[in-house]
């Protein structure tokens, strides 16, 4: 492993565009994983609802 030098290391924190791109990844994931929780719960309704129809179907 190679060492760097804390001077490119400075640099590299200070550079907007790096700041910029963790910030947005850092929304983008925070955003999927709100849309995962409420995706979960769609996907048990439609299928509570699935087997609702099928009972009632099999009912007549």
């Amino acid at each position: 492993m190679e060492t760097t030098d804390p001077t490119e290391l400075a640099q590299a924190a200070t550079n907007p565009f790096k700041t910029y791109c963790a910030l947005l990844v850092s929304v983008l994931a925070m955003v999927l994983a709100v849309s995962n929780l409420g995706g979960s719960n769609t996907g048990k309704d439609a299928t509570m609802n699935n087997i609702l129809a099928a009972n009632m179907y099999s009912f007549y």
